[in-house]
């Protein structure tokens, strides 16, 4: 048991770092790739190691702070709870949902001018596509005429009329483009 916490517990920690230098070695090459970080599994097994070896209890921290996917994690942690934040159902003001065949979408508005649009696809089993796909980003309001503006740079604008709204979507034409739908709008 001894012999499998250690080789299972410095199992991961040595894949995330093989990955990190991987993908070092391809990013000098011009290229882009993701490395695979698995936190926490590896220093909880070489921690339970540690324990039944009776190792001296400062070498305790080690496997924590020498895992770089633990470390990944952690220093990415406040991002992560930020961005869920920002588009969580506490911090939303309403939502514009609108349908098109198989397709529907719902944008969701929050405090801080942040929206969070995803869009849904309705297949038959087997029917190979995407099913869903999501974009955040920020909005503003001018004169009744939402602006919306993803994270990847994607503009639409949102023009009232009656109750719903019309998308003008300045956008190339992809999975995402919403030209021309009607979204209604509703709370909650």
């Amino acid at each position: 048991m001894h012999l499998f916490l250690l080789v299972a517990g410095c199992l991961f920690p040595l894949i995330s770092w093989l990955t990190l230098l991987l993908s070092y070695i391809v990013a000098r090459g011009g290229r882009s790739s993701s490395g695979i970080y698995i936190p926490f599994v590896g220093p909880a097994l070489l921690s339970i190691w540690l324990v039944r070896v009776d190792a001296p209890h400062w070498t305790l921290p080690l496997p924590w702070i020498a895992d770089i996917g633990t470390v990944f994690f952690l220093v990415w942690l406040p991002r992560l709870a930020r961005e869920i934040w920002q588009t969580s159902r506490f911090t939303r003001l309403y939502k514009l949902t609108g349908s098109d065949g198989n397709e529907s979408v719902v944008i969701s508005f929050h405090r801080g001018g942040n929206y969070l649009l995803q869009k849904h696809w309705y297949r038959p089993a087997g029917e190979p596509g995407m099913i869903a796909i999501g974009e955040p980003g920020t909005f503003s309001s001018q004169q009744g005429i939402v602006s919306l503006c993803s994270h990847t740079g994607r503009q639409r604008y949102l023009v009232p009329e009656g109750a719903v709204h019309a998308v003008t979507d300045a956008g190339e034409s992809d999975e995402l483009q919403l030209q021309g739908w009607r979204l209604l709008k509703t709370t909650g």
